[in-house]
């Protein structure tokens, strides 16, 4: 998926957010009036790609240049780094943790099918698909193939992937078609991200801390 469809798919993602914060849900998650949804996404897609950057020990700036350009941010490693250590975000516990975004669009997709709306497709399994998308991403953004990945920094992703489909089959109340997540398989047949990003990998990157 190039750069600018992956930033499409975002802007889409951050209406619905917004959208679903507008039915009902901001007194349940005791939110400011003025609060935007769409930021609860975009925290929980920073986390997830500062995870993916650390995973293979070193935090590079095309990774931090794609960051920014999805987000309209001015990231670097070190900001990421110390993200990571801040939020704890490289460790067993993340790998397992259920991101807010998916909490709140699995709500959703219950009430939708409780008072019988057709959404014509579940908002739970969009995001997984959304996050698999931004893993293809920063995997080509360093020209990696999940074939090439050390199988630790491969299993703590896909970790993470399948917590957050188990969680769908756990809590969504209608029927869906489960997810299985493979990270070779999606990878397959790709195209790539914008290649200006790739090529910028001249500045240096920093050593990622150590996994908790």
């Amino acid at each position: 998926m190039v750069l600018e469809e992956l930033k499409e798919s975002l802007d889409k993602m951050y209406s619905i957010c917004d959208m679903v914060g507008e039915k009902g849900l901001r007194p349940a998650l005791d939110l400011e009036e003025d609060f935007e949804y769409s930021r609860i996404i975009k925290i929980d897609l920073i986390r997830f790609m500062s995870y993916i950057a650390v995973s293979d020990g070193v935090l590079s700036w095309k990774e931090c240049h794609l960051m920014s350009s999805l987000f309209d941010m001015n990231l670097n490693p070190q900001k990421i780094k110390e993200f990571i250590e801040e939020n704890n975000i490289y460790s067993d516990e993340f790998e397992t943790s259920i991101p807010i975004t998916l909490r709140i669009f699995v709500a959703f997709d219950n009430a939708a099918y409780t008072t019988g709306i057709d959404l014509g497709s579940e908002l739970g399994d969009s995001l997984v698909k959304l996050y698999v998308c931004i893993a293809q991403a920063m995997f080509q953004i360093n020209g990696k193939d999940p074939e090439d990945m050390d199988e630790s920094e491969k299993a703590g992703i896909e970790k993470f992937l399948n917590s957050m489909q188990k969680f769908i089959d756990d809590e969504t109340e209608s029927h869906h078609t489960d997810l299985i997540v493979d990270l070779k398989k999606a990878t397959k047949n790709n195209k790539h991200v914008d290649s200006t990003i790739r090529k910028d990998g001249a500045k240096q990157a920093v050593r990622a801390p150590k996994k908790k």
